[in-house]
This record gives C-alpha cells, structure tokens and sequence, in this order.
C-alpha cells in the first residue's frame, strides 16, 4: 500500500516552495530543509500544532489569503512521482492508499494525477480514522479494506512520520529515498529504502 504525497503525487516538491513564501509573510524565513523536519508527512492538525511552536499564536484563519495558492498549484501542477504510474502498472496485487491528507484532498491529488483508478476506492485518509499518522491507524484501515492482515502488506513511504505508522501497524515498509527526506532518515527509522519507483516493482515481487 501507499503514501500518498511524495510517494504517488509529487506535492512536496511542488507545496514547499509556497510553504516558503506563505512562511515569509508570517515572519519566518523558512529553508527546504526546516520544512522538510517540521511538516513533510504531517496531518493538518500536527501541521498546524508545528506552525505554531515556531511562529507562536496564529489566528483561526491564518489560512485563508494564501489557500489559492495550493489550490491553483494542485490543479495546474501537480503531477505523478516519476516513474510510478510505471510501477502501479507492473504490481499485479491489490493496493491502497494510507495518507494524512484530508479526504477532499486525497481524492482531489489522485484525480489530477489520474492515479486514483490503481486504488479500487480502496482510499484511505486521516479524515477516515481516530488518529492520523504517526498512529498506525489509516494503515490498520487500508489493511482491511485489502482484506489482508498487516502482517502481509507492505507499505511504501517517504517520511518519518509515515515511515513509524506503517512499522507500527506491523507493516514491512519500503522507504522512497527519492524525495525531500534524505535516505539515512527513513533506514535508521527500518524502512528498506529505494531510491527510485522504477525499482519498486522487482523489490515487491522478491519480498511478495
């Protein structure tokens, strides 16, 4: 099963040059690298609570004058992660998809990209659980709906926080190095990392 931004969409590459210029705004001179550690993987909630520890009180709608700024992104821009449209073509096993994104979101990211047809609906996103990531629940959730135990998937991820969700739901879980968080991070954490999604297919053959 599968993360959804920066392991099927492209999002990150693409949102943290605007988390750069909406930070700037708020104050804070935000490089690649502190986003990357403070919101990469993160749920909405969890995003805000680390926006807050840094920029200190915010108003409830901080969000409003710069929320055109990811939609218009989404719709124009956004595109698949290289090379994976490739790999969900080449896996002959059902697959999901366990993210912290909001469930508009989710959906609005597989469309575009038009990835969302490789899922079956089998759709999974932190508005549909308790807890988001890095509780293991949307992964619990995804696990069901393959009708599988998590004992016998195997999760592809991008960051630490979606990397500990997976391991803690008893996932074997594969860590995309391709993307903002460097390699090292997502191996120290356990996750068997790959560099790229054109190697994706024989690694889930060899472990299946």
């Amino acid at each position: 099963m599968f993360d959804c931004d920066g392991v099927l969409v492209d999002s990150e590459r693409l949102f943290v040059t605007i988390d750069q210029q909406v930070f700037r705004e708020l104050g804070w001179e935000a490089t690649v690298e502190e986003i990357t550690t403070h919101f990469v993987g993160k749920s909405g909630r969890d995003y805000e609570k680390a926006l807050r520890s840094v920029l200190g009180p915010l108003p409830d709608n901080w969000r409003e004058p710069y929320s055109h700024l990811y939609a218009q992104a989404m719709s124009e821009r956004l595109t698949a992660v290289d090379g994976v449209e490739a790999a969900l073509q080449s896996i002959p096993l059902p697959k999901a998809v366990a993210s912290n994104s909001s469930r508009d979101t989710l959906r609005a990211s597989l469309t575009v990209t038009s990835l969302l047809p490789y899922f079956d609906d089998r759709v999974v996103s932190v508005d549909d659980v308790e807890h988001g990531k890095p509780e293991p629940d949307v992964y619990l959730r995804a696990a069901e709906l393959l009708g599988l135990s998590p004992e016998q998937c195997i999760a592809v991820e991008d960051s630490p926080t979606g990397a500990t969700a997976a391991l803690a739901a008893g996932m074997h879980v594969l860590g995309y190095g391709g993307g903002l968080v460097p390699p090292d991070v997502l191996s120290e954490l356990g996750a068997s990392v790959f560099m790229s999604m054109d190697e994706l297919p024989a690694i889930v053959a060899e472990l299946a």
